[in-house]
């Protein structure tokens, strides 16, 4: 009986939320550098850069663009970073395909987008459906990421929460009609026609069974910065696994710290995480740059 009400809390949270980040955008507008479609086997990508400094490759949440996605967070990582974020298979300026999508076709796009702009390696940061991206490009590409943020998502349909899907499963085609994501896809989609189709489709896909695979997710050599709310719809379960598999939790005064890390913050809901810029960058700022590791050596060398 409380799935409805849950829905409509989250749909009026997605309504609440684009305006205020439109409006953080607003407040300290920032113009890529560069913008513009990366022509790839069977779609094109559009991206925009931003900065200068190491590679940073942004992949944004379902249904949402760069904006409603990365608008607060860009022009802080921007500051010291180069920012690439590019827009998936139907989202924001991309146009829609008829592809039949999968992960590792979204991942295959990414790995083509990165040496299509001309990238030998990047950090990568994932935010949900994105992070889901992020895991299949390392897996399958891992010589194109140097290290990656995680944020709120899961290796496996399993993953989440039974709510999240029960959630999906309440959401008809038209159910973001009347927010303002409508409003930006029809001001900037190549073919706001699509808008329906693309809708429909993206929640087939969320509805989809998924695996990147555990032993897959345990091999990953590269760095990753696991952050997670308690409440973000994400399993408890999901959670440990991706602990277990990056070796998290040891004695790290005795063994040495593992290259990954996770932070689990309080209080903190799916949308809401995403919404924290400055508490995000005093945690990703020091992992991508590596100033916890440095620390904890010296600390060991003294």
């Amino acid at each position: 009986m409380k799935t409805p009400h849950v829905a409509k809390s989250w749909l009026l949270t997605l309504a609440l939320l684009g305006p205020m980040l439109a409006s953080a955008q607003q407040d300290a507008p920032l113009e890529p550098k560069e913008k513009g479609y990366a022509k790839l086997t069977g779609i094109d990508m559009y991206y925009e850069i931003y900065g200068e400094g190491d590679p940073v490759l942004l992949l944004h949440g379902s249904f949402w663009p760069i904006a409603f996605t990365w608008g607060e967070l860009i022009p802080a990582l921007a500051k010291n970073r180069k920012v690439i974020a590019v827009e998936l298979d139907g989202h924001g300026h991309t146009p829609l395909t008829d592809r039949d999508m999968t992960y590792a076709l979204h991942a295959k796009d990414v790995a083509e987008a990165i040496r299509y702009l001309k990238f030998d390696q990047v950090d990568v940061f994932g935010y949900s459906f994105g992070g889901t991206v992020a895991l299949q490009l390392i897996v399958d590409n891992p010589d194109l990421v140097n290290k990656a943020i995680i944020m709120s998502t899961a290796h496996h349909h399993q993953g989440w929460h039974p709510s999240v899907w029960d959630n999906i499963r309440e959401f008809k085609p038209d159910f973001l009609d009347q927010t303002p994501i409508k409003a930006l896809y029809d001001s900037i989609a190549p073919n706001p026609a699509d808008w329906t189709k693309f809708i429909t489709k993206q929640l087939a896909f969320e509805l989809k069974p998924f695996d990147v695979g555990y032993d897959n997710i345990k091999a990953i050599q590269t760095p990753i910065l696991y952050l997670m709310g308690d409440n973000d719809g994400v399993s408890n379960e999901q959670k440990m696994a991706f602990m277990e598999a990056a070796d998290i939790g040891r004695s790290g005064d005795t063994d040495g710290l593992p290259p990954s890390q996770m932070l689990i913050l309080p209080g903190r809901t799916h949308v809401g995480l995403g919404m924290e810029t400055e508490m995000l960058m005093q945690h990703i700022t020091p992992f991508l740059d590596g100033i916890l590791a440095d620390k904890f050596l010296r600390m060991m060398q003294q």
